[in-house]
């Protein structure tokens, strides 16, 4: 399956989250909100694991992937815990998540040339000239209320 309708699923998991985020944030004490979705994340994970996994042989799993799942959890936890209180403290959406993604967008081009050993391109310096350039008319040119 291309890459591509992945990218477009994850477009949509990502606005459903930030929507319903952006709705309950400060409905429920910030423990109680990460402990409901860390535990129907496990939930599902463990349904998907059941009905996809069909080894029974757990000797793939070593300390360090499973160190590495730790951390991705943890990273998890901290975009739940900062989404929270991003939304909480009423930051605008439309905004917010502009800047989260186009910050990320750049940081990740380099992340990916210097660690991945990926390409980086002409297009990929005038994407991230765009990404800044898109930054500051968000951050300096509020419309006036």
């Amino acid at each position: 399956m291309n890459w591509m309708v992945w990218a477009f699923a994850v477009i949509v998991s990502s606005v459903t989250y930030q929507t319903s985020a952006k709705i309950f944030s400060g409905k429920l004490p910030i423990f109680v909100y990460t402990t409901i979705v860390s535990l129907t994340m496990l939930a599902i994970s463990l349904i998907a694991l059941g009905v996809t996994y069909k080894s029974t042989d757990f000797a793939v799993l070593d300390h360090k992937k499973v160190l590495l799942a730790c951390w991705l959890g943890f990273a998890s936890f901290m975009i739940e815990f900062t989404f929270y209180f991003l939304y909480k403290n009423n930051a605008p959406i439309s905004v917010a998540r502009m800047l989260i993604l186009a910050g990320s967008a750049i940081i990740l081009l380099f992340v990916g040339v210097v660690f991945f050993k990926e390409r980086f391109n002409s297009y990929q310096v005038f994407g991230s000239v765009l990404c800044l350039l898109g930054l500051y008319f968000i951050i300096m040119w509020k419309p006036k209320v």
